[in-house]
């Protein structure tokens, strides 16, 4: 009948408000800062309604905070110089405090309410048995977990002194590039590593040995990256095979594997993949290495690009490797070889 027809119909006119959506994006001049003074390895939004805050990570350590709309220029980016003395691969948001770690092994928070600004180690993983942390995220409100060079993934309670002894789990034979807990469910946990795997953990069956996995898929060179879904259904994947794929790990659907260029080469940071949460089914978003230079929306349903966003190279000229988009608006940030961030918005 009529009303079943209106019902087929409804995701596509979801589809084609997202789209116009994403066509009403723009990137002004004044919306390219420079937050970092190296190449960007993190970028994070803060998840708050009443302020566009957004940290990122470089290189060689800094940190910086970047209050998008502040007028005065020299006080729109704060640099927190000295957090670290190696890449910063992940950041995270809690409250007034903004948490970064990465190569050097050590996981800080800094409160950004506190005058002077203090920074306190978290997470200490120099004497844990395990190589540098290439990757963390929090699992839940006293947990972190982290990926590790040798393969390893850790878990420590940051409940306990910051260098206490991790719980350590021989989970790839190769390098481990990223971790990522299961939005709904933190006892899932999911990693991706340069042996191709990407693999869903249940901490409830880590045995440091042997560890049981629940889920497992392969990619023929290495998995960079990966991502979950805000809804904890589907687990995005990205890797060197010059694939972006969509995981369903728990309802036995079929891999969506969409070709997709990855191949950054050494002097760009490698692409990693994240979800738009305002979109209305599961499209991610990546970095392009295609020219005129833009962003790409790669969407699970039909297994195709979507959308690639750009304005003929006329403010946005380099390759954003990192991308984040804001939990409350439709905001989305882009970082650069250069420290350079770019947030697109409509007008």
């Amino acid at each position: 009948d009529d009303d079943d027809d209106d019902d087929d119909d409804a995701p596509d006119l979801d589809d084609a408000a997202y789209v116009k959506s994403l066509q009403a994006l723009r990137l002004d001049e004044t919306d390219i800062v420079k937050v970092t003074r190296k190449r960007t390895f993190s970028l994070k939004w803060a998840p708050r309604a009443d302020r566009l805050l957004i940290a990122s990570g470089d290189v060689d350590g800094r940190v910086g905070v970047w209050d998008v709309d502040e007028a005065d220029g020299d006080k729109c980016v704060w640099a927190l110089e000295g957090a670290h003395v190696r890449p910063v691969t992940a950041m995270a948001w809690r409250g007034a405090s903004v948490y970064s770690g990465g190569y050097d092994s050590l996981i800080r928070a800094c409160a950004l309410d506190h005058a002077p600004l203090t920074s306190t180690v978290v997470a200490d993983y120099e004497d844990a048995d395990c190589d540098d942390l290439t990757h963390w995220c929090f699992g839940g409100a006293h947990v972190v977990w982290g990926a590790h060079k040798c393969g390893a993934l850790s878990r420590h309670d940051t409940r306990q002194r910051a260098d206490a002894k991790k719980v350590v789990i021989d989970a790839h034979g190769k390098k481990c590039a990223h971790v990522a807990v299961r939005p709904t469910d933190d006892r899932h946990v999911a990693t991706s590593a340069n042996d191709g795997r990407v693999v869903v953990w249940d901490s409830r069956k880590l045995n440091p040995k042997k560890p049981v996995s629940v889920f497992e898929a392969t990619h023929a060179k290495s998995a960079h990256g990966c991502c979950w879904h805000p809804d904890g259904e589907v687990l995005g994947a990205c890797s060197y095979d010059d694939t972006v794929a969509f995981y369903r790990p728990f309802d036995g659907s079929d891999a969506v594997r969409v070709r997709h260029n990855n191949h950054t080469g050494r002097y760009l940071t490698p692409f990693k993949p994240v979800f738009d949460p305002h979109a209305p089914s599961h499209t991610m978003i990546m970095g392009s290495m295609n020219q005129p230079r833009g962003i790409d929306f790669v969407r699970e349903n039909g297994g195709r690009l979507l959308f690639n966003l750009g304005d003929r190279n006329e403010v946005f000229k380099a390759v954003t490797s990192l991308h984040d988009v804001h939990p409350f608006a439709h905001v989305v940030a882009g970082a650069n070889n250069s420290g350079r961030i770019s947030v697109w918005r409509k007008p």
